[in-house]
């Protein structure tokens, strides 16, 4: 899931996220580095987030928390 520009997740946190508790953000693809996230770490335009989850109403959930309800990548 790649955050575009303009997304309201931007500048916030992991920690801070209404994310499902049945999913995780495994790794952040960021400038062509891969980091792995913590609770602490910010999120910026254009990161592209790995994320694991239990089953599709999880990715579902992501959707929702990173406001990409339109944007299922």
């Amino acid at each position: 899931m790649t955050l575009p520009t303009d997304n309201s997740s931007i500048g916030k946190r992991i920690v801070e996220l209404d994310f499902p508790k049945t999913a995780i953000i495994a790794m952040i693809k960021r400038n062509g580095n891969f980091l792995t996230p913590k609770g602490a770490t910010v999120l910026e335009p254009l990161d592209t987030l790995i994320v694991l989850s239990e089953n599709e109403e999880g990715i579902d959930l992501v959707h929702e928390s990173l406001n990409l309800n339109n944007n299922k990548t």
